[in-house]
């Protein structure tokens, strides 16, 4: 929607997902990636391959 934005990059070999979530509601992003072997960093939540996100939120999701 125009209130999510993902999008992944890699630097020195490190892939990095940021998601954003500048709506008034929590959403539920599902990703074509397996999110087990990454770390969550502020107040989101990973569930299967599914980032939870409050409102106003945003997320980095680093490789453990």
């Amino acid at each position: 929607s125009d209130k999510t934005y993902v999008y992944e990059r890699t630097y020195l070999n490190e892939k990095t997902i940021i998601l954003f979530n500048k709506g008034l509601t929590s959403v539920k992003i599902s990703l074509n990636e397996e999110l087990s072997d990454f770390k969550e960093h502020f107040n989101s939540r990973i569930e299967n391959n599914t980032v939870t996100l409050l409102p106003y939120s945003f997320e980095i999701l680093t490789l453990n």
